[in-house]
């Protein structure tokens, strides 16, 4: 008796076709990140103007269609692995492997369609965003920094604060929204980003997210910048405009905290400016370390206002407060960022590069060679040419 010669039914061929498809698609992509000029090139003309266009539908939808999507794909994950482990009990070898490569197969699809949308530009040219390059002298630092702790303090004097001294946020999200629309037309005329601003919506499941210590999170496929609603009151700012660069295509972690900065340090309204200085003022506070005077950092510090000293130790116990899988959004969030080339999450940090040229002062004073960090370069540059 012949053997019935194992053949491939249509559904198994047009899987299979569908897996190379994606998985070509991948690896091209995969290439192509290498090269900086075409990368940049492809996000200009290709996935920026398509993020614009989904971002332009779906931001009339009022509500996270990206939470929908997430607990549709983690039901869909556990009833097929239920349904795998069943008939392989049940030994239809067969179907339960047709349930995992489908499963499989629409995972690579997602994943490919994320990386055609997202994944170049990681590796695209420089932000190019003005900053200041040249030397700043040592004996400047005070001065600049005193410049922005008054601004900073000002702003403090114009809000609100509540009992518990945390800054009482002057806007609900749908004015937050519309103020940060108008406050991105100042990089229209920019072409490293995507014309559309979009929205930020509201998580509904925002508790999970503060117990994964997630501010916000960006999907191009749905083109939604998704806002954790218990945030600490001044982070709202900051973190909408931060969410909303990656929609505009910058996906680099340090350059979209750089553009959230700029949009909201360059405001006209004191709240953004505060958002801004909170989120950057100890980039700049720390070049008082560099003065060679004696307590410099001590005595300016000391000149900020209670307020906003208070609302700092309280944000910071407010968000210390979710700590019960805080380290699993850190460590899937550092997997993601390295997988992509970002550095992991330090590049959520703004770090100048200091070095003791082991040369001192006629006044025997350490004589550093400093990079600056973009933060600070931002600074410079507001108070040099702003």
């Amino acid at each position: 008796m012949k053997k019935n010669k194992f053949k491939l039914s249509r559904n198994e061929i047009i899987l299979i076709s569908i897996f190379l498809f994606f998985l070509v698609w991948l690896i091209i992509l995969l290439i192509l990140r290498n090269y900086s000029e075409i990368c940049e090139s492809y996000v200009r003309n290709y996935s920026n103007p398509i993020v614009s266009f989904i971002t332009s539908i779906t931001s009339y939808i009022h509500f996270s269609l990206t939470e929908i999507c997430i607990l549709f794909a983690i039901i869909v994950c556990i009833s097929s692995l239920v349904l795998f482990i069943v008939f392989m009990i049940k030994k239809h070898f067969r179907i339960a492997i047709h349930i995992i490569s489908s499963v499989f197969v629409f995972v690579l699809g997602v994943s490919t369609c994320y990386v055609s949308l997202s994944g170049l530009n990681y590796n695209r040219a420089p932000i190019n965003l003005k900053l200041y390059e040249e030397e700043v002298d040592s004996s400047s630092y005070n001065g600049i920094v005193k410049y922005f702790i008054d601004d900073f303090n000002y702003c403090s004097s114009t809000l609100e604060y509540l009992d518990n001294g945390m800054v009482k946020m002057p806007y609900t999200l749908d004015q937050l929204n519309n103020i940060m629309i108008n406050e991105y037309k100042k990089l229209d005329s920019n072409n490293y980003f995507a014309t559309y601003t979009g929205k930020g919506k509201p998580l509904i499941s925002s508790y999970i997210f503060s117990q994964l210590h997630i501010t916000g999170m960006s999907f191009s496929l749905l083109g939604e910048a998704n806002i954790n609603m218990l945030n600490s009151n001044h982070d709202y700012p900051f973190t909408l405009a931060h969410e909303l660069a990656h929609q505009k295509g910058v996906m680099r972690e340090e350059d979209a905290n750089l553009t959230a900065l700029y949009i909201c340090l360059t405001s006209d309204l004191p709240y953004l400016r505060y958002s801004a200085y909170m989120r950057s003022i100890g980039s700049l506070l720390d070049l008082l370390n560099y003065t060679n005077i004696k307590d410099n950092y001590k005595n300016v510090y000391e000149t900020i206002n209670k307020n906003i000293l208070t609302d700092m130790q309280v944000s910071s116990q407010y968000m210390a407060s979710f700590n019960l899988i805080g380290e699993v959004g850190a460590f899937f969030n550092n997997i993601y960022l390295t997988l992509f080339g970002n550095g992991g999450i330090n590049a959520y940090d703004d770090v100048p590069i200091i070095v003791d040229t082991g040369e001192k002062d006629e006044n025997g004073n350490i004589i550093y060679d400093i990079e600056f960090s973009p933060y600070q370069k931002l600074y410079f540059e507001l108070y040099y040419n702003g």
